[in-house]
């Protein structure tokens, strides 16, 4: 048998041959017809169509047999390949190349063959088309030119095999391109030759706020700046003639909301369609511009810099092959701290060397990089060393040594090297602080550090001795039915988001914050937990009291509105129940009785009408430091705002008697009273106002007051009772409060000057002693009767406060009444003018109480002197700085009796100092 050769071009005709993608590919009918046209066509039992691989013939179709492939050296096909021609083999028992074959001597017994080669358009013999017999037959011209024309055939059909696998290659990459294209930032579209612009994606409707199907159809010129046009329309005439492609050629594009937005374009043209793509560089403009700009400066910042780099070298040593010095630069002078004399001529292994290795142990010469590199022929790099100085300072050095070879043998070697003391020194530096850190981490107050990775395990934590203890998972810090909002949290910090979470763990509240660490891709997350128990109490406590001074400056704002006609009522009131006394001889005893009565009845209610809207100022504005307070006003706020906590529960005991002034402020003691009688309130286990006692008792001695807040309840435990000012400390639920009413108390007063104390048995009660600095109590005298036909000026904007104070004060004074403070000053300017007393009120129109009395002081400085000032805004409870102390003030709504002893003390006959 003689197997047949491969052929000269075998390399190119197998590479030809994979490319048509067909080996072990399934059957396919176009094939197999051509098969069986074949056997039909030569008359014989089997036809293949025989690939020729590098080492096997494979079959893509057979007729009438069953074997897939045979090895090529015994077959016969392989011999048309290498001779590229039609092969007839008559008898194969009988021809002596096949005559002792496998496939001849046994199956499949082959005696005929006709094979016609496979050609491609290359001219590359593929494989064959042949029919086989077990008989020995001839074939005839028209049956051979037949096979030739079916092997054609095969070759048509195989190159349709590949266009349609390119096809549909093509159709996939034209799919994955229009993707590509939809889904891109980048503006893509065509223009026609007139520049109408076809086949826009959607990233035009992002740039220009034109949907595609707005734009398409339309000239790309409609929409190009006014001072562009003329750069455009050139630009695309050179692209369509010279057909050669724009780089980014800019210009302006009218958005849809009417600005213009800078396009930087990319341009191809066949000279009859533009294929273009685009961006937005509106942004790179102006940081172009913002650049350049840093690049001045940066240009003269290198200038500098690089007049002192250029000057700046590694040192670099030249070595021979004994390790002699040979040669040197002068950045290797200034480096080893020696002259370029010593330098010379000095081997590693010189005793006048000192140096050590990275560990600060001996670093002997023989061991130095250079000569390692010597004996070894191998480069060394990063080698540390450190060299002693001549004056002792150790230097150390990052040293290179590279091998010069000749042969492979070094024959000498160059050392450069660099001084890396400093970074040296940085990196101990940062290693310690490392350790600082650590240390800080694990001591950090208030926060609790920890690192979890992907699977949500907590790898290391700091600080978990001292604050929040963290278990072994993010999802395991907080309550059960929080670990799944733990879990979403913790893996959006892995994907590159900030998360805080705020929840709770045993009773505690705790804010937990995951940053992200993007230096770990996305594998490793922080996450800081601090417990907010404390902080989240009191930011509730400080909402309440805000929204309790909101309420009290509408309640003030209401009070301002409710003084001046008050003040009507009370002064008419008394005026009737005067003009009633007065009159009495004419009336039934009985009937004036009853008259009275009802009179007083109406002077006791207003006259409680304007406690509580003085006491409005309690809680609106508060008092600078050493001020004098009323006690008595603060006790009575205090016991009228806690009572209607008291009122169902308890029974309240008044026992105090006259109390003089107190140092302090009166918001903040009735602040404290008023919190001390809720909690005695809230000291009762059941509602009982025959039983429950609460009692406010005072005593004055030794120049100081002392309130004490008495109560019968369940009483305070001894352990309790050592904690009750701390922050936080309560004996209440949660729910109930922050525990931070007795501490904001007991700091009140301490800052008034006094103190806050309490004592309690179990069962028996508590009794809280406020105890407080007497203030100076102001002088008074009593008032008498004024002599008839003294003058009056009476100034106020309410008619009927006006009215009620002339009808009052008429019977003793003449009285001038002016709704007008511009006419009252006229009045007084005039020398003839010559009132007792000039009672004005502070929020007058056009000329207010404050620039009348200034007017008065620099005109008539006799009347300045006999001014009254009166108010009726409860928020007014500071005399304005233009009135001096000895300026009597009255504030709505004041009594009768009030006003006269004022009047009388101006006229002289009565001193009277008013408190303030």
């Amino acid at each position: 048998m003689r197997a047949a050769l491969a052929p000269a071009n075998e390399a190119a005709r197998l590479e030809a041959l994979a490319e048509y993608d067909v080996l072990d590919s399934p059957a396919e009918a176009a094939f197999d017809a051509v098969t069986e046209l074949a056997a039909a066509l030569v008359g014989t039992p089997v036809a293949l169509i025989s690939l020729v691989d590098a080492n096997r013939q494979w079959f893509k179709s057979r007729y009438g047999i069953e074997v897939r492939e045979v090895p090529r050296d015994i077959s016969f096909c392989g011999h048309v390949v290498a001779d590229g021609v039609a092969l007839v083999v008559d008898d194969a028992a009988q021809d002596l190349r096949f005559h002792d074959n496998p496939l001849v001597v046994g199956e499949p017994h082959v005696r005929f063959y006709a094979g016609m080669p496979i050609v491609d358009e290359a001219g590359q013999v593929l494989g064959t088309l042949c029919a086989v017999d077990r008989c020995p037959r001839e074939i005839t011209p028209a049956q051979l030119r037949g096979l030739e024309l079916l092997a054609k055939q095969v070759t048509a059909l195989l190159e349709l095999r590949r266009e349609r696998r390119r096809l549909a290659e093509d159709r996939q990459s034209l799919r994955v391109q229009s993707s590509l294209v939809e889904l891109s930032l980048d503006l893509h579209g065509l223009a026609d030759g007139e520049l109408r612009l076809q086949h826009l994606n959607p990233a035009w409707a992002r740039v220009t706020g034109w949907l595609p199907s707005e734009l398409e159809g339309r000239a790309l010129l409609e929409f190009v700046h006014p001072d562009d046009l003329a750069a455009t329309v050139a630009e695309a005439r050179r692209i369509a003639d010279q057909l050669r492609p724009s780089i980014e050629f800019e210009h302006r594009f009218r958005h849809r909301e009417g600005h213009y937005v800078w396009l930087s374009w990319t341009v191809l043209s066949d000279g009859q369609t533009y294929y273009a793509v685009g961006r937005d560089s509106t942004a790179r403009r102006e940081q172009q511009e913002l650049l350049r700009a840093a690049e001045r400066r940066a240009r003269v910042s290198e200038a500098r810099l690089r007049a002192v780099f250029e000057a700046m070298a590694e040192g670099v040593l030249h070595q021979d092959a004994a390790g002699v010095i040979v040669d040197c630069n002068d950045a290797a002078c200034q480096v080893l701290g020696l002259t370029r004399e010593q330098l010379m001529g000095r081997t590693s292994s010189d005793p006048r060397w000192h140096t050590v290795d990275g560990q600060g142990a001996p670093f002997p010469g023989e061991l130095h990089p250079s000569m390692v590199a010597l004996r070894s022929g191998e480069p060394l790099r990063d080698v540390a060393m450190g060299v002693a100085q001549p004056d002792g300072e150790l230097r150390w050095l990052s040293i290179n040594a590279e091998p010069l070879l000749s042969d492979g043998v070094a024959v000498s070697v160059v050392t450069t090297f660099r001084d890396v003391t400093a970074q040296r020194n940085m990196a101990n530096a940062l290693a310690r602080e490392r350790g600082w850190l650590t240390t800080l981490l694990d001591n950090l107050p208030g926060t609790t550090v920890g690192l979890f990775d992907d699977a949500l395990q907590l790898s290391h934590t700091f600080g978990s001795s001292r604050t929040v203890p963290l278990p072994s998972r993010v999802d395991g810090v907080a309550v059960e039915h929080d670990a799944p909002i733990l879990r979403d949290a913790a893996m959006r910090c892995l994907a590159g988001e900030h998360v805080r979470v705020m929840t709770r763990a045993d009773e505690r509240q705790i804010d937990i914050a995951f940053v992200p660490l993007p230096e770990h891709d996305g594998r490793q997350g922080l996450m800081l937990a601090r417990d907010v128990t404390e902080r989240e109490a009191l930011r509730d406590h400080i909402a309440r009291q805000e929204r309790l001074v909101s309420v009290a400056n509408l309640a003030a704002g209401v009070g301002h509105q409710i003084n001046n006609p008050l003040q009507s009522v009370n002064t008419n009131l008394d005026f009737a129940a005067e003009e009633l006394r007065r009159l009495a001889l004419s009336l039934p005893e009985s009937r004036v009785i009853e008259i009275v009565e009802a009179l007083d009845q109406a002077r006791r209610g207003s006259e409680r009408i304007r406690t509580i809207v003085r006491g409005l100022r309690t809680i609106t504005q508060e008092r600078g430091a050493g001020c004098q307070a009323d006690l008595t006003g603060a006790i009575e706020f205090a016991t009228n705002l806690a009572q209607h906590a008291l009122r169902e529960v308890a029974t309240l005991e008044l026992d105090l008697g006259a109390l003089p002034p107190v140092v302090g402020d009166e918001a903040r003691i009735a602040q404290v009273l008023s919190n001390l009688l809720l909690n005695a309130a809230e000291s009762f286990d059941a509602a009982d106002r025959e039983r429950n006692r609460v009692r406010v008792r005072a005593t004055v001695d030794a120049g100081h007051v002392s309130l004490c807040i008495e109560d019968n309840g369940r009483g305070i435990a001894p352990d309790a009772l050592a904690r009750i000012f701390d922050p936080f400390f309560t004996t209440k639920a949660p729910a109930d409060g922050p525990g931070l009413g007795l501490t904001i108390a007991h700091s009140a007063v301490r800052a008034m000057g006094g103190s806050l104390t309490c004592e309690s048995i179990v069962g028996r009660g508590s009794t809280f002693t406020v105890r407080l600095r007497v203030g100076q109590a102001p002088p008074r005298g009593d008032a008498e009767l004024p002599t008839p036909a003294a003058h009056v000026v009476v100034i106020d904007g309410e008619p009927a406060v006006l009215q009620s104070l002339q009808r009052t004060l008429r019977r003793d004074y003449v009285v001038d009444a002016f709704l007008d403070a511009r006419e009252a000053l006229a009045h007084l300017l005039d020398p003839s003018a010559r009132p007792v007393a000039v009672l004005c009120d502070l929020a007058m129109p056009q000329v207010d109480g404050e620039r009348l009395f200034r007017m008065l002081s620099e005109q008539r400085p006799d009347l300045a002197a006999r001014f009254v000032c009166t108010s009726g805004d409860v928020r007014q409870i500071e005399r304005p700085h233009a009135f001096p102390r000895d300026v009597p003030w009255l504030e709505k709504p004041f009594a009768v009796a009030e006003l006269r002893a004022v009047v009388e003390r101006l006229r002289g006959r009565s001193p009277l100092v008013l408190a303030s």
